[in-house]
């Protein structure tokens, strides 16, 4: 053991003199390197000053850490925090170094957290304050791995458990305590009530302790077994507060095995209870209705399972390892079954849920990533067990973005079962059939009937909708890009060029059909599912000049894994449907027409003469040289260009693609059923 003095106040003095002497000195260094440029004299003299400088704060920071140490140190049980004088504290081993300092502030800020507990004292402003300080002190220090380490191995996977239930009691202790309490204690300031400066405390603690928590789990020599197993037994043991532990997870990043071994461990004990979530809570649907912690309204869980999943959602490794632990064996299709068939998700109307499984499904879906098969293997099985799930609906409405998301990854298998695949539970090889799908990653057999139910409620949601719409417009003009590029022109042979085509409408209208759009309604009128998809669908029209591929969509996807969609993510262009006078199947079918003409005038393939009229006036859609896809924004224009692209101009072979494309996307309409 060493015993360590310190004079508070000498060391707040001296460590203020390094910032202020810092600040000075940076002021200086930006005034000299500003008249030295102007001077066109060198700068590189001044680099010399940079590690001193750097050393000073440094020490400033250390003195900062040694004085809050000496205080924690000394608080009493009473919370109150000495603030000057010379104390003295004790650190374990043979030296008083930094990491030491940084391990025992850490210790000793765990343990006066723990010394809050409220239960059977009377509350008051100190309390208040003495918390808010911790509190404090603990966003200063979550990213610190030695001080997180000395906290949490003092803590102890009981003692994370515990805290925001701690947390949660304290608030409704001090709510029990205001009969005769002074303004003093009612209002932290003249403008701010005590209960809503506690709910904010309350906030910064829960994402402050669970950033800490997930820095921790990635620390050198940390036994993601042991804490894992012994965070599940304090689960266990209080069942009826396991939201504790949901609060804790809701923020972080965590060690992926840390993860895993949490959810095996749930799991199990859940398999053994023969419950599927109640046996979390003390109400059937897992919820706490009359309180929550923080200021966030999305914290009434008991369920722990809904916080793992959201941290699961932030991390892919970890949600693909849990779902599918044997690449899709008897282990993971039991998992999924009981997952996302059979177990209630009423807490939080499948968020959680969507949020692993998206990050699971769409992460690693790139072509040639070691993880494919088996994210794609939870792409089918979503669909899968989605399908046979029992309920009307069967999805909630806070898991539609995910599984949006997942759909608008996995559009190539999609437009497989659009054009006659069955499929099944399980995955398929990239698609050979054509050309162009000679770089899509390995993909998931998507069940027929239950990828229609799917898609019918998933599609309610216009965020979702929107999602799937930008999704076919890649796929349909990366298609026709190449198609259109690889033609050798009038009198060669169209199959891949018509394939592109017939393919894009079929699919069109199948998920029109499938989302129960109104295909004979003007468009204008459709409604807002209906529009978003169109709005994103008729990118293609914008996308075939771009020569964007569809790997480089599928790239952007895997980014957004796990992330909670915003409804509106993809809708903030202004809707070109509403001034449509077209049927919504009409208006569908001529983004492909039009998308084939462009397809054609990029890779040189149109006609000479076409781009102008009988007069010798360039058409206005290629008054820029190029094709201009901003103009097809006006109804009346594109009016105009359908005229001129069913008048021939594309030249006679392409011409006579165009009628084909309302039988392909009526094809589409009937497969949809």
């Amino acid at each position: 053991m060493v015993k360590v003095s310190i004079d508070v106040e000498a060391a707040q003095g001296v460590s203020k003199a390094f910032r202020t002497f810092y600040d000075d000195a940076m002021d200086e260094w930006t005034a000299v390197a500003n008249a030295a440029s102007s001077a066109l004299v060198s700068t590189a003299s001044l680099k010399a000053l940079q590690d001193p400088l750097v050393l000073i704060s440094l020490s400033a920071n250390d003195l900062d850490s040694r004085v809050e140490l000496a205080q924690l140190y000394n608080t009493g049980d009473s919370g109150h925090v000495p603030s000057g004088g010379v104390l003295t504290y004790e650190l374990s081993g043979s030296s008083d170094s930094m990491e030491s300092v940084k391990e025992q502030l850490g210790k000793e800020l765990a343990e006066n957290l723990q010394k809050i507990a409220p239960y059977g004292d009377y509350l008051d402003r100190d309390d208040v304050e003495a918390y808010d300080y911790y509190v404090g002190l603990l966003e200063k220090y979550e990213a610190d791995p030695s001080v997180m380490t000395g906290m949490f191995e003092e803590l102890g996977p009981e003692g994370v458990v515990q805290l925001p239930i701690m947390l949660k009691d304290f608030a409704d202790q001090y709510q029990r305590d205001l009969g005769g309490k002074s303004d003093d204690d009612l209002f932290w300031d003249e403008d701010t009530p005590m209960s809503e400066h506690i709910s904010e405390m309350q906030q910064k603690f829960i994402e402050s302790l669970g950033t800490g928590f997930g820095n921790y789990t990635k620390t050198p020599g940390f036994d993601e077994d042991e804490y894992a197993n012994g965070i599940v037994d304090a689960v266990k043991n209080r069942t009826g507060e396991s939201f504790g532990l949901s609060q804790v997870l809701r923020y972080g990043e965590y060690d992926s095995a840390f993860l895993v071994n949490v959810g095996e461990g749930l799991y199990e004990f859940e398999k053994e209870e023969g419950g599927s979530g109640p046996i979390w809570g003390n109400q059937l649907n897992s919820e706490v209705a009359n309180w929550q912690i923080g200021t966030d309204g999305d914290t009434k869980y008991y369920d722990p399972f809904i916080g793992l999943f959201e941290a699961m959602g932030r991390n892919p490794e970890a949600s693909l390892d849990f779902l599918n632990p044997d690449s899709g064996g008897d282990d993971a299709q039991e998992r999924a079954k009981y997952f996302i068939e059979e177990r209630t998700w009423r807490a939080d109307d499948f968020n959680a849920l969507g949020l692993a499984l998206d990050s699971a499904s769409t992460a690693f879906h790139k072509a040639g990533d070691p993880n494919a098969e088996r994210a794609a293997w939870v792409a089918s099985a979503t669909i899968k067990f989605l399908g046979e799930r029992d309920g009307d609906p069967v999805i909630g409405d806070a898991g539609k973005d995910s599984l949006g998301h997942i759909l608008a990854t996995y559009v190539a298998d999609i437009d497989a079962a659009a054009a006659g695949a069955e499929g099944g539970l399980g995955t398929h090889d990239a698609p050979r059939n054509s050309p162009w799908q000679a770089t899509y990653p390995i993909g998931a057999d998507f069940d027929f009937d239950a990828l229609r139910k799917v898609m019918g409620e998933v599609l309610t949601d216009t965020g979702a909708a929107s999602q799937l719409g930008a999704a076919t417009a890649a796929l349909n003009a990366d298609r026709l890009n190449w198609a259109a590029e690889n033609w050798g022109g009038e009198g060669t042979d169209t199959g891949y060029l018509q394939a592109a085509v017939n393919n894009g409408a079929t699919l069109q209208g199948f998920i029109l059909k499938t989302m129960g759009a109104g295909l004979s309604d003007e468009a204008k009128d459709a409604d807002e599912q209906a529009q978003a998809f169109i709005d994103m669908a008729s990118d293609v029209v914008g996308l075939v000049p771009t020569g964007g591929t569809f790997a480089s969509f599928l790239s952007d996807q895997a980014k957004g894994a796990g992330q909670d969609w915003v409804s509106d993510k993809f809708t903030g262009n202004e809707s070109r449907v509403d001034a449509e006078q077209h049927k919504v199947r009409e208006v569908a079918w001529t983004d492909q027409q039009i998308a084939l003409a462009i397809a054609l005038a990029e890779a040189g393939k149109l006609p000479e003469g076409s781009m102008t009229n009988i007069d010798g006036v360039t058409h206005q859609w290629f008054d820029s040289g190029t094709f201009s896809a901003d103009d097809l924004a006006d109804p009346s224009v594109r009016d105009a260009f359908t005229l001129w692209l069913t008048g021939g101009s594309l030249g006679s072979t392409p011409t006579a693609l165009i009628p084909d494309l309302a039988a392909m996307f009526d094809r589409g309409v009937e497969r949809a059923g």
